[in-house]
């Protein structure tokens, strides 16, 4: 199985396997009898989608925009509604995010909800994980998720704002103002892989290693190098060791190296995926990155991690 792994650990990454759509099922943005430009339902806003209306009573916007790396996928929406004239202002929305992948995926869905009212205002959220009419989350929260084939969440949110004017037989008038906004955020990461440090290493300045669960049913790894390196190297191994490393000063090399996969110093960093499919699973192995000063012709070395794949 060792083997197996070492093929997979050195072999060119596989393509993104998580392909996102967001139809639309509904938008309203309105202030007054003004309304925003509609976007039909069914609509693909994955790409992102912006309407903003302003009239006499108030103004009302909602903006929605989406992220998917190797890492995480990111749902941002941001709405707004502010009524100062009698009237209402509205901005509401609702889209059936869909996810799809032939890989199993386990991790976990963070929700982050902060909405902001003051006076005649209020604002909703409904987070509905497989779109099954149970609501997961109205608020913020951390949800549990494991999926493979399709991921569906429905995600609904909208703020709403009034104003308006009284005037009682008796005396004088009484107004009332609202202005409500939210700011939406919902991301899934994966948490198929346990990484620790497993050893540190005992000079300075060395490198960092910085090691996430990916999409990709692997890991991550990114390089954090001291100024003036130029390239950067992942030692991945199953034997811990400690032996000085030539050209430095004191680095220890912490693994006897099974594959080493090299990459340039770009902007200070440099960053490698690594496959773990399902096939080898469990795997167990440890990672270290060493970073070269061409110029100088100094080597260091960072902390060693260990990476657990059940």
């Amino acid at each position: 199985m060792r083997s197996i792994l070492l093929v997979l650990l050195s072999s060119p990454f596989l393509p993104a396997q998580l392909a996102p759509a967001a139809p639309l099922a509904h938008a309203a943005v309105f202030a007054g009898a003004i309304q925003a430009p509609p976007l039909p339902a069914g609509t693909d806003v994955w790409a992102g989608a912006v309407r903003s209306v302003a009239g006499s009573i108030g103004q009302a916007s909602l903006s929605l925009q989406h992220t998917l790396d190797s890492k995480r996928f990111t749902v941002d929406w941001q709405l707004a509604a502010v009524a100062s004239q009698p009237g209402s202002a509205v901005a509401d929305g609702e889209v059936r995010y869909r996810f799809a992948t032939p890989a199993p995926q386990v991790g976990v869905l963070h929700v982050a909800w902060n909405a902001v009212l003051a006076g005649a205002a209020q604002a909703s959220l409904v987070i509905d994980v497989g779109d099954d009419g149970v609501i997961d989350a109205s608020a913020g929260a951390v949800l549990p998720v494991a999926f493979q084939g399709e991921l569906v969440v429905r995600i609904a949110a909208a703020v709403d704002a009034q104003a308006g004017t009284l005037t009682p037989q008796w005396g004088a008038s009484w107004n009332w103002s609202g202005n409500a906004s939210a700011i939406l955020s919902v991301w899934f990461e994966p948490t198929h892989a346990d990484i620790t440090t497993s050893a540190v290493q005992p000079a300075v300045p060395a490198p960092a290693l910085i090691a996430q669960p990916n999409l990709l049913q692997g890991i991550d790894f990114d390089a954090i190098c001291p100024p003036n390196d130029d390239f950067a190297l992942l030692a991945l191994g199953f034997a811990p060791t400690a032996a000085t490393l030539p050209l430095s000063s004191g680095h220890q090399l912490l693994l006897a190296p099974a594959v080493t996969l090299a990459a340039p110093v770009q902007s200070g960093g440099a960053g490698w995926a690594v496959s773990v499919p399902v096939a080898v699973r469990p795997a167990t192995f440890l990672a270290q990155v060493l970073a070269l000063d061409v110029d100088a012709m100094t080597l260091t070395a960072g902390d060693l991690l260990l990476a657990n794949v059940p």
